[in-house]
């Protein structure tokens, strides 16, 4: 069996630890490993290997992991304030040790940062190296191919604190699922989730990122109306009017509920989502898989 080290803090060349007589050394790229074997350069599968690596919890010394977390409410970035995602969800990125090793700092009161967040060492191919991500280092933040957010970049020490969020993972929308049927959706929320004046966390067991909504089937699409920010519309036709001038040609039924000024209207997903005048809406607006909230939830 073909045996190799693994210090990830050099992005490139990684010496072997022990093989045939004739190995002269090894390197390690991001999608495999080569061998010199007399005088002959050798490509190796890692995933052949079967190496302990392949599945390794992520440490400070890896070059690369992937993360599937359990449902977190914020994400901490190598810089700024972090990502708040304002209910749980279940959030997809990658990273270096380095980063990695940031954010177990940042959650010193997590027993088992692995068992949460759900990262382990990867290997990449080039191909998925030329994935689009979000890229978060300490300095910048930039969109492009993983290859430029992990191994491009030049860096003193070889391996970037940084942390990817792929394109199809990106925490634009959030589709969240029913807390009794967690095979129902429940909503669509935008980052974070904010739904003000309704009781609508103990509803929700968890939600994934979507970086945008293309669907258009219809939903219960609900907002507040800018003017609620400045004005009291406790009268039916006064709220009316203003939910009027958000959606002045939108069909189907409307309701108002005057107590927490809120407009609730039948619409296409992607609309009520992408489409709506913001200078009319207070906040954002959100969308409702069944057709009426609970009165109880008011």
């Amino acid at each position: 069996a073909i045996k190799h080290s693994r210090d990830s803090r050099n992005p490139t060349t990684h010496p072997s630890t022990r093989m045939a007589p004739t190995t002269l050394f090894a390197t390690v790229g991001l999608s495999g490993l080569t061998a010199v074997i007399a005088g002959r350069n050798v490509k190796v599968d890692l995933q052949a290997l079967e190496t302990e690596g392949a599945a390794a919890p992520c440490s400070d010394n890896s070059r690369l992991c992937l993360c599937n977390t359990q449902p977190i409410s914020s994400l901490p970035l190598p810089r700024g304030p972090g990502i708040t995602l304002g209910i749980g969800t279940k959030m997809t990125f990658y990273i270096t040790g380095p980063a990695f090793d940031a954010l177990k700092m940042t959650k010193q009161h997590i027993p088992d940062i692995n068992a949460v967040y759900g990262c382990k060492e990867v290997y990449p191919s080039d191909k998925e190296m030329m994935k689009t991500v979000t890229c978060y280092t300490s300095y910048e933040t930039t969109e492009g191919s993983m290859s430029a957010c992990f191994v491009d970049k030049k860096y003193e020490d070889g391996v970037p604190a940084a942390l990817g969020i792929p394109e199809e993972f990106a925490p634009t929308i959030l589709k969240c699922f029913e807390n009794e049927d967690q095979s129902k959706i429940f909503g669509y929320f935008h980052v974070p989730f904010s739904t003000p004046g309704l009781r609508m966390n103990d509803l929700v067991s968890y939600c994934v990122p979507k970086p945008k909504t293309k669907r258009t089937d219809r939903y219960m699409c609900e907002w507040k109306p800018a003017a609620c920010a400045t004005r009291k519309l406790d009268k039916n036709d006064a709220l009316e009017a203003e939910c009027t001038k958000t959606d002045s040609k939108g069909g189907g039924p409307r309701w108002v509920d005057t107590r927490i000024c809120m407009c609730s209207q039948h619409m296409k997903l992607e609309k009520c989502m992408h489409r709506l005048p913001e200078d009319t809406v207070m906040g954002k607006p959100w969308a409702l898989r069944s057709l009426r909230m609970n009165e109880k939830q008011r």
